[in-house]
């Protein structure tokens, strides 16, 4: 299952809140309706976008600060766009179908290990500083 647990989306939204991020869910089926839901209700600043056609959640996706996803189109297509991304794997190995970018980074979860949110963010944060740093007019 390729699925992180919403615990985790929801303890990922806490920290990055703690940090003065707005967290912004997608979703695309009943089921991730629900988990951007439950994060919601968990941590009352996040945005939870309705459903939309790829180019307006791709031009949404185009001006965003950070992505953190789950092994999907619209994480790729961040990294793509070379927006600072952290993608959780979790049952596929990121070597043949990560993300790709100097901004891009997969945490795998290992055999019978655990991806937490603490990782995520950590991970998140580098990213960010690598970004700001390589973009730093002078």
């Amino acid at each position: 299952d390729k699925k992180w647990p919403a615990e985790d989306w929801i303890g990922t939204a806490r920290l990055l809140v703690e940090r003065g991020m707005t967290p912004v869910t997608t979703w695309s089926n009943e089921r991730e309706k629900a988990v951007a839901e439950a994060i919601a209700k968990a941590v009352p600043s996040t945005v939870v976008l309705p459903k939309s056609p790829l180019a307006d959640i791709a031009a949404i996706l185009g001006r965003s600060t950070l992505v953190i996803g789950a092994d999907t189109g619209l994480t790729h297509l961040a990294s793509a766009f070379g927006l600072p991304t952290v993608a959780v794997f979790l049952a596929t190995e990121p070597g043949l179908t990560g993300p790709r970018g100097q901004y891009a980074s997969t945490l795998l979860a290992a055999s019978g290990a655990r991806v937490t949110p603490a990782q995520v963010v950590a991970e998140a944060e580098r990213l960010l500083e690598l970004s700001r740093a390589n973009t730093r007019k002078y």
